[in-house]
């Protein structure tokens, strides 16, 4: 398989994987039972595949791939970093930190700021 078709496809996944981690986290969350064996377990299986989801994550790193997988054709970000209930992407390539951008009002790659110097 070409690189290009295997960071698409990786790309595909992580996005994936990301929207069935935060389901499943809500789920979780929501549940009555938090302190049951059982939810425990589910704990433990929803943590163990997120280390493997950001490993993709990683992945797509090393193959050259260093943006937000959020980021469509014309450059705009679909989706935010931090969602209301505080999750996140659980696989992120991303060199610039734009969760930091979000959560702290700092400025964006390719957005212009002007300093007020005195």
């Amino acid at each position: 398989m070409e690189n290009a078709e295997r960071v698409a496809e990786l790309i595909e996944r992580c996005k994936k994987g990301n929207l069935k981690l935060n389901i499943a986290w809500r789920q979780l969350r929501d549940s009555a039972a938090w302190h049951t064996p059982e939810l425990q377990d589910m704990v433990e299986e929803w943590s163990q595949k997120t280390g493997l989801l950001g490993r993709l994550g990683e992945e797509l790193k090393a193959k050259g791939f260093t943006t937000c997988l959020y980021i469509n054709e014309d450059g705009i970000k679909t989706r935010t970093c931090a969602e209301k209930d505080g999750l996140t992407c659980w696989a992120c390539p991303s060199e610039f930190k734009y969760w930091e951008a979000e959560i702290f009002g700092g400025p964006v790659p390719g957005e212009q700021i002007q300093l007020d110097v005195k």
